[in-house]
């Protein structure tokens, strides 16, 4: 339960209507290697703005972070500065009801514009038909995602190890990242529904080293748990490879990549292979369990460790980053589905259990108790929303109860969903003390039942100033059609004190396409 505290800010800044389109604009179909999406761009009011600092999803190369969110018709594309929407989706009459299910994005060529990367783990392989998985890479550029561009893989392109087989889920997770520290992102696509030897649903993953024409699938290394270096065998259902980061876990320089395998027995496992020029580095792969973090807390049982995301950064100024891995289906005091977040502290060497800790609503200074279906750790991102050049922390709560809110009708409003911060410290992640939701704390907006705010978080650059910003989704959000879960993302500016702003928020209904579909909108890239 979350129980209010705080009155409604009235600080909270006008929320910004994007006012997306002005007519409909004509659909493309692309077709590559036998497989098709749709390309829309739509009229937006524009706005000018540029900024400073890192970016990760700046299309358009203005210096701000621009935000790539799914629906249930494929990607929406909203730019920082405005001028147009983009839409990427399934053809008319196409099955797949996956394209973006796993979106990320980098400056794989290094132009100094960041490109898009979707997957669509159940799309038919051109080649033999079979529903194995593909993506599609679209270069950014001055004028924005640049479709004439666009790159299409599969496990038939040639050089992509192994094979196309139905069930694969190629691309089902997908991570961005600069492994051989050329100053370029490579890219990490994992297939967690690979059949290793006969082990259905294994896993498997692949990474692709970039060159200047971007990523490349030159060299291209398959790994899974067969591999005499990777920890563990493969065992049914473990699905290593469904969730991934790249950071900075040691001071080499090099980005690291974890890997999840939240199938596997014991409360799932993780695993981290250190980047070298080269590309990865094999040996001396680290692994840790689920039941590694019950002795680090005895009244917590992971369950599908690193389910509900991974994400990294330097949170305690040390120069390396820390892992952080979501975990909404753990037990935690006999509560099922309170969820929990494992900490792995960075350093020169990799996993020491010892070194590590788990993140609770039983947590010491972390408001509220842990209660049964919060599915805490259903979503985590990491940066510097403070300014203070140390990374904090976000933690999706989308399954809490909200209490007597503010701008609700009185009483508990089930899975209304709340976002935890903690604040960065050179002795560690700090609780701020306080829970973010719908109507409170700068956030505009009521919380209502099933809202599930907190279900999806993104830490982006989005004004330039003040260290980075936030965006969180509340797929369940109901539009003006009674009963329609349009789905909203909240666009939350960083810096201290208050942590997080609100500033703006967009629907479903507001991004709303004829012939595409925007419901559940709000998974975020």
């Amino acid at each position: 339960m979350y129980a209010a505290t705080a009155a409604l800010s009235t600080a909270v800044a006008a929320v910004l209507s994007p006012g997306v389109a002005h007519a409909a604009a004509t659909s493309q179909t692309i077709t590559k290697d036998g497989a098709s999406i749709t390309f829309q761009r739509v009229a937006a009011p524009a706005t000018p703005r540029t900024g400073t600092g890192p970016t990760t999803s700046d299309f358009d190369g203005d210096g701000l972070d621009d935000i790539a969110a799914t629906a249930r018709g494929g990607v929406v594309v909203r730019y920082s500065s405005g001028r147009f929407t983009d839409y990427l989706g399934k053809p008319a009459g196409g099955t797949s009801v996956t394209l973006g299910a796993a979106i990320t994005s980098g400056d794989f060529d290094g132009d100094g514009y960041d490109d898009l990367v979707v997957g669509n783990p159940t799309e038919a392989d051109g080649t033999n038909g079979t529903a194995a998985g593909g993506l599609w890479i679209v270069p950014g550029s001055a004028a924005g995602l640049n479709v004439g561009a666009i790159r299409h893989l599969n496990q038939s392109s040639a050089g992509v190890p192994e094979t196309a087989e139905a069930g694969d889920e190629f691309a089902g997770a997908l991570a961005a990242g600069d492994i051989n520290g050329d100053g370029r992102a490579d890219l990490a696509v994992g297939v967690p529904g690979e059949r290793v030897g006969t082990v259905a649903d294994a896993g498997g993953l692949i990474m692709f080293l970039s060159d200047a024409n971007g990523v490349s699938t030159t060299g291209a290394r398959w790994l899974d748990q067969s591999d005499p270096y990777v920890p563990g065998n493969p065992t049914a259902f473990d699905r290593f490879g469904s969730v991934l980061a790249i950071g900075h876990y040691n001071h080499d320089g090099y980005g690291d990549l974890a890997v999840g395998s939240p199938g596997e027995s014991g409360g799932g496992s993780l695993n981290l292979i250190l980047g070298v020029a080269t590309g990865l580095n094999v040996i001396g792969v680290f692994s840790v369990g689920g039941g590694d973090f019950t002795k680090v807390a005895p009244r917590v049982q992971p369950v599908r460790l690193g389910f509900g995301g991974l994400a990294m950064a330097d949170t305690d100024g040390d120069g390396a980053d820390e892992l952080f891995a979501g975990t909404p289906e753990a037990v935690v005091g006999g509560k099922t589905g309170a969820g929990m977040v494992a900490v792995l502290q960075g350093n020169n060497d990799g996993f020491f259990v010892t070194a590590s800790s788990v993140l609770t609503r039983a947590t010491a200074g972390v408001p509220g108790d842990p209660a049964a279906g919060d599915a805490f750790g259903a979503a985590v991102a990491a940066g510097d929303l403070t300014g203070d050049s140390l990374g904090d922390l976000l933690v999706g709560v989308p399954g809490q109860d909200v209490v007597d809110a503010p701008t609700a009708p009185p009483g508990t409003v089930r899975d209304a969903g709340v976002v935890s911060p903690f604040r960065g410290s050179a002795s560690g992640l700090v609780s701020r003390g306080g829970d973010i939701s719908q109507g409170y704390e700068y956030v505009d907006g009521v919380s209502e039942p099933g809202d599930r705010f907190g279900h999806d978080l993104q830490v982006l650059n989005l004004d330039g100033r003040n260290g980075l910003d936030a965006v969180v989704s509340a797929p369940g959000e109901r539009g003006t059609t009674q009963g329609d879960t349009a789905g909203t993302v909240y666009e939350c500016l960083g810096g201290d004190p208050n942590f997080m702003y609100g500033t703006a928020t967009t629907s479903g209904d507001d991004v709303a396409q004829p012939g595409f579909n925007t419901n559940i909108y709000g998974y975020v890239l």
